[in-house]
């Protein structure tokens, strides 16, 4: 039996299974721009296609979810006529900051490219009067002072230090706003903010930076420093993740022993669980806790220690959840809560992904009944929290003022593009097998349905399955043909409410 056609529906859109690919022309006006320059892309002989568009990726990552930046052919972010011949502009508003690039063009909401990708850089071009640092070199028990002139002038522009070589992205080592403090309030044109040992990630090369706005988009380049240990110390402890997954975590470190002359006599790292582990021959250890774990290094029985949370994202259930994981900046957050055990002053917190809860604070907070005063116990409820700016955020329940987690965490992303932009990527029958395959985009912790017509009124009251749960950001289902004989067959993907 030919199937003359396969589509699949996710929302209002159809697919078809084959297309052809024209040869297109593709090019950009430039090689090289500065942040705040436009980047005009351009093509001739497109394939006419309202959903074709150009993504802007990271060079050398193959087109995926998540692009850097895109536009549909037309222009903006929302697909209304093709265009065979024709361009896009992309502002600096658009474009994802300084860094090396490529544009492709890209078929029908997917990731097929019609034509060879463009390589371009963006170089930084905002500039600051000056930004310096007041020494090359720190003892590990110094202050360092980071200075500038002419800035911007914004409330939320940021000092980040990073090791020496790293690209400024989340996760830095040590961060102050200009105002010199990790709460932003006003911006300063000409000034200075100062690093305590305490907010310094110790003995090592780093490099300072200028970050403009709550981004990572250099306003300077960076100031290269050195910290020297005066004695043994932990020079940094790190975790190649702050959340468990399937795969192992690696939990690195490095030590100082100032030139050989601090001698390291024992190194051990404890959960608080198990029993203290020998680390001294080592550089790094793989573990793969399965909940919430606290891992803690000790040098020298105590002379210097560092402590890294690893956290199990538990995903939105009956005793703890979020009404969805995806927010725009425009969107209250609901949190609802059941069972909880512990009294008046249980309270849930908001954090930045890569935040530690009782090293720095939340980002937003309440307890459970519903204020910042408390004393009031609710051990089931609600609450609702005021949109928040973009960004990846997890939320937890905690004890007593403290900061033991009792529920979650649970991640979630606020984005001004909203959520992912639900579609099916793929759809593909094998005539041998008789089995449809389907991929879409999906968000975690989620079920979808695969629903099928075969009568062109597209009436799918019949399901291929109601319940497959989410594979991450894309998901794929491979099932039998449930009409062997039909001539043609329509299906529909939805996302299950929680």
């Amino acid at each position: 039996m030919n199937m003359k056609r396969l589509l699949a529906c996710a929302s209002t859109l159809l697919f078809f299974a084959n297309f052809a690919v024209a040869q297109v022309s593709f090019s950009l006006d430039k090689a090289s721009y500065g942040s705040s320059e436009n980047i005009v892309a351009s093509w001739t002989n497109g394939l006419g296609n309202a959903n074709d568009w150009i993504g802007i990726y990271p060079r050398g990552v193959t087109p995926s979810p998540g692009s850097s930046a895109y536009l549909y052919v037309n222009g903006t972010q929302s697909a209304t006529v093709g265009v065979v011949d024709g361009s896009v502009t992309f502002t600096p508003v658009d474009l994802p900051g300084p860094g090396s690039w490529t544009a492709w063009y890209l078929i029908d909401e997917g990731y097929t490219p019609a034509a060879e990708g463009v390589d371009f850089d963006i170089n930084i071009d905002v500039g600051l009067g000056s930004f310096s640092l007041d020494k090359a070199s720190y003892g590990s028990s110094e202050d360092i002072i980071a200075s500038w002139t002419v800035g911007p002038g914004n409330a939320n522009d940021w000092i980040g230090i990073y090791p020496r070589g790293v690209t400024p992205s989340t996760g830095s080592s040590g961060w102050l706003y200009v105002n010199g403090t990790t709460v932003a309030t006003e911006g300063v044109v000409d000034g200075s903010v100062t690093f305590t040992p305490l907010s310094l990630p110790g003995a090592g090369d780093w490099t300072a930076w200028y970050l403009l706005e709550d981004g990572y988009t250099p306003a300077a380049e960076g100031v290269d420093f050195t910290i020297i240990n005066e004695s043994a110390a932990i020079v940094s402890f790190s975790s190649s993740s702050q959340f468990i997954g399937n795969e192992l975590i690696t939990l690195s470190w490095s030590l100082d022993d100032a030139g050989g002359n601090a001698a390291i006599d024992s190194l051990a790292l404890e959960d608080g669980i198990n029993p203290s582990i020998d680390v001294t021959a080592l550089t790094s250890i793989d573990v793969n806790p399965t909940a919430n774990t606290d891992y803690t290094l000790i040098l020298n029985g105590g002379v210097d220690t560092r402590l890294i949370t690893v956290f199990k994202d538990t995903g939105s259930g009956a005793a703890f959840s979020l009404d969805r994981i995806i927010y725009t900046p425009q969107e209250e957050v609901v949190v609802r809560w059941t069972n909880a055990t512990g009294g008046g002053y249980d309270w849930i917190g908001i954090y930045k992904l890569g935040d530690t809860p009782g090293s720095v604070p939340s980002t937003a907070w309440s307890y459970l009944d519903g204020t910042q005063v408390g004393g009031g116990f609710f051990p089931s409820g609600s609450m609702i929290f005021p949109p928040l700016p973009e960004g990846d955020y997890f939320v937890v329940l905690l004890l007593n003022d403290g900061h033991t987690i009792e529920q979650g965490p649970v991640r979630f992303k606020v984005s001004q593009a909203g959520r992912t932009r639900f579609k099916v990527t793929n759809i593909s029958y094998n005539q041998t097998k008789k089995q449809v395959t389907i991929t879409w985009t999906s968000n975690p912790n989620r079920t979808y349905s695969v629903f099928y017509s075969d009568d062109g009124k597209f009436s799918f009251n019949s399901d291929v399955d109601d319940s497959v749960v989410s594979g991450g950001d894309t998901t794929t289902l491979t099932f039998s043909n449930p009409v062997p004989d039909a001539q043609r067959l329509f299906f529909r993907v939805s996302e299950n409410r929680l």
